[in-house]
């Protein structure tokens, strides 16, 4: 709810696919490449408790803190991040800002699996958003490794646009 125009998008990287879309990844890796990759495949699910606990203590030195906190899971980002968002805003992804893992790539090619069915299934590399005011983005990246500002908040109808 205190999520408003102008706050600031911070992406932190997934560790792969997580836990999500399992079954769509076996049918597109067949047989050896299946085996091929399966090191990359079952590597562990990012944890980010104690990322957003560095956030959260990182902002709080500066009065500030985070306002909203998006785990990019099976729905991917549009469908995470549009639940975290109230009435009145749209948040804008900008696709350009991270480098969508190889794997990932992949495993798209691999399955001939359409770009928005991997935008809806999968978290393309960033595994939790965070919403933080403009004026503390800066600390928040310094406080996260591998973050990235991914987006920003604007006037809107509650939905996530990715551009």
């Amino acid at each position: 709810s205190r999520i408003r125009p102008g706050d600031v998008l911070i992406g932190l990287r997934s560790s792969g696919f997580h836990s999500n879309g399992y079954s769509l990844i076996r049918a597109a890796l067949k047989g050896k490449r299946l085996q091929k990759h399966a090191k990359e495949l079952l590597t562990p699910t990012r944890i980010y408790v104690k990322d957003v606990n560095k956030l959260r203590a990182a902002l709080k030195r500066k009065g500030s803190d985070v306002l909203g906190l998006a785990h990019i899971t099976g729905s991917g980002i549009a469908g995470n991040l549009e639940r975290i968002l109230p009435r009145g805003v749209d948040a804008l992804v900008d696709l350009s800002s991270w480098r969508v893992p190889p794997i990932m790539r992949l495993v798209q090619k691999a399955g001939s699996i359409p770009e928005r069915e991997m935008w809806d299934a999968f978290n393309m590399g960033i595994g939790m958003i965070a919403a933080v005011r403009p004026d503390s983005a800066r600390t928040a990246l310094g406080a996260l490794s591998g973050a990235v500002r991914i987006g920003r908040v604007v006037k809107g109808s509650g939905k996530v646009k990715m551009e």
